[in-house]
């Protein structure tokens, strides 16, 4: 993408990837998402750029957030968030972003993904939110089944219940922050 954009209609994604660069892509409180989403069809959210969705005053519901990397083999890592509560704000919106490496902790050694994702918001307030980040197999090093989800920013660290081992995904109540597993 050549700037920051926005989308109020359909995003139609037939083919291929979004590559966001250096740019956000906002999506509209009316926007919506028509893709078959893979590894082939997704929008790549890395470096500091996001994937933003505005939603309208009084919004409950859940919103697929497409998104991966095509950092060495691509790989499509979607969030989910659904929103059960919340006072949204105009303008307002939830960002996601992903890195395809390890959360740089230098204490996090032994059962840990190579993957963890950004969840910003603006102009959300008061919310519930449940929240699936979906994974791939070789993301994992160690023991799947010791993996749990932690928010780390902001502070303190906070732990929530343990991956979805095979399954690839996992929902956790969650306030906005950065999310890795470990």
């Amino acid at each position: 993408m050549g700037g920051n954009t926005i989308v109020n209609g359909i995003l139609a994604i037939a083919n291929g990837k979004v590559t966001l660069g250096s740019h956000n892509l906002l999506l509209g409180p009316s926007a919506t998402i028509s893709a078959t989403p893979s590894s082939t069809v997704m929008i790549i959210v890395t470096g500091t750029v996001e994937l933003r969705k505005e939603f309208p005053a009084g919004y409950a519901g859940t919103f697929t957030f497409p998104v991966g990397d095509d950092t060495g083999t691509p790989g499509y890592s979607p969030v989910t968030l659904h929103f059960t509560g919340g006072t949204f704000a105009s303008g307002n919106y939830a960002g996601v972003n992903l890195k395809n490496e390890k959360y740089p902790d230098p204490d996090i050694t032994d059962n840990y993904l190579e993957r963890y994702w950004t969840i910003t918001q603006s102009g959300i307030t008061g919310f519930t939110c449940n929240a699936s980040f979906q994974y791939l197999p070789a993301d994992v090093t160690g023991d799947e089944t010791l993996i749990s989800c932690t928010k780390v920013n902001p502070l303190p660290w906070t732990t929530y219940g343990l991956a979805n081992a095979g399954g690839q995904g996992r929902r956790w109540r969650l306030s906005f922050g950065t999310y890795h597993n470990r």
